[in-house]
């Protein structure tokens, strides 16, 4: 709630929108063959968070945030990718886990 008291609340709506609007309206997963710098991928295995996921079917949302399978996948289509599924852990560990995240991440920006 603090960033709406900001003066740069606008600035970040707009970028918030943005980035939603590029989520729902231009997929990438097709172009993850194209990124060439060494990537970390950091999921928590039971993140299941997915963006106005409650307005799916119930068939369709069956589907939807397995982040331990979609990251798998991405990690394949990537060349140059590494990844960390977190235990216990939901959308972000960074902060449920940062033990463990710092343990993958530093060495991972010091290579």
């Amino acid at each position: 709630m603090r960033v709406t008291l900001s003066p740069d609340y606008p600035r970040w709506a707009r970028a918030a929108a943005l980035t939603f609007q590029m989520i729902y309206q231009q997929p990438v997963r097709y172009e993850y063959h194209q990124i060439t710098p060494p990537v970390l991928l950091i999921v928590g295995a039971e993140d299941h968070v997915v963006p106005l996921g409650q307005y799916a079917k119930p068939e369709d949302a069956a589907r939807l945030g397995d982040f331990t399978e979609l990251s798998a996948a991405a990690a394949r289509d990537i060349p140059r990718a590494t990844r960390m599924v977190i235990p216990d852990c939901g959308h972000i560990p960074h902060l449920e886990h940062p033990s463990q995240f710092l343990a993958e991440f530093l060495p991972f920006l010091a290579s």
